[in-house]
């Protein structure tokens, strides 16, 4: 029933439909709301412009419910939740109405950079990237919380922690040019620091072909996708082993 309002309704009466069922009391009900929300909001023309008062006015009354659905302890409807505010920032981006709602949300979506399982990190991460694109100067009032709560996120797996030596490194090397100094000098001991976090990478990438064989599971409906799903796990293996052959 919830789908098939989706192609009989325009977008502001659809949103203003399925706005009060994300309160509603059933977990299931306010993911599947939510799930169609999202839909309906990533397939809307990026051409066509805002300019629905009645979609404003539904989209602002959503991301005010969104604000309160992110901060849920269940970890599901939080990442439902964020992925969706992800979309309604993004089609609401030009909407001057939106943009108070917006900056409410901010301090729920920089808490779940927090969260126990990396999914919602990941999730409010991409949610807080999209919120900092359109709102700019205006989010110069939570900086001093959003970045250390980002860098915290990213360096809290050893591969977070081999991004940000990467990104130093690599910015070393452009400042040095290839010639030898400070920079080039710097960027040859970052890239040997990065060699502890990387040590893991080749059993990493073998491990879909561990956990599907162990699970009896098939990597790909057909056998064209399990000979790419496998080329690909033993060739990211054979990168990675070739490059402790190099670093050793």
């Amino acid at each position: 029933m919830l789908a098939a309002l989706n192609g009989l309704l325009a977008s502001g009466p659809f949103l203003r439909a399925l706005t009060p069922l994300l309160d509603h009391k059933e977990g299931r009900v306010r993911r599947k709301a939510l799930a169609l929300v999202t839909e309906r909001l990533q397939n809307a023309s990026a051409e066509d412009d805002v300019e629905d008062v009645a979609e404003t006015a539904a989209g602002v009354a959503l991301i005010d419910e969104l604000s309160t659905l992110v901060k849920s302890k269940n970890a599901t409807t939080s990442q439902a939740a964020l992925i969706a505010l992800e979309a309604a920032a993004l089609r609401f981006s030009g909407a001057a109405d939106a943009v108070k709602p917006m900056l409410t949300v901010v301090p729920a979506v920089i808490a779940q950079l927090d969260a126990p399982a990396i999914t919602l990190r990941a999730s409010a991460a991409l949610s807080l990237a999209s919120l900092a694109k359109i709102l700019g100067a205006r989010m110069v009032s939570v900086i001093n919380v959003a970045v250390p709560a980002l860098l915290k996120t990213t360096l809290a797996s050893a591969d977070g922690k081999d991004k940000v030596l990467s990104f130093c490194q690599y910015a070393c090397m452009f400042v040095g040019g290839g010639v030898d100094g400070r920079a080039t000098r710097a960027q040859k001991s970052l890239a040997a620091s990065r060699k502890p976090f990387r040590l893991w990478k080749p059993v990493e990438a073998a491990m879909p072909l561990l956990e599907a064989h162990k699970r009896r599971k098939s990597l790909g409906v057909t056998s064209a996708d399990r000979a790419a799903h496998v080329l690909r796990a033993l060739g990211m293996c054979a990168y990675f082993g070739f490059d402790h052959v190099v670093w050793a």
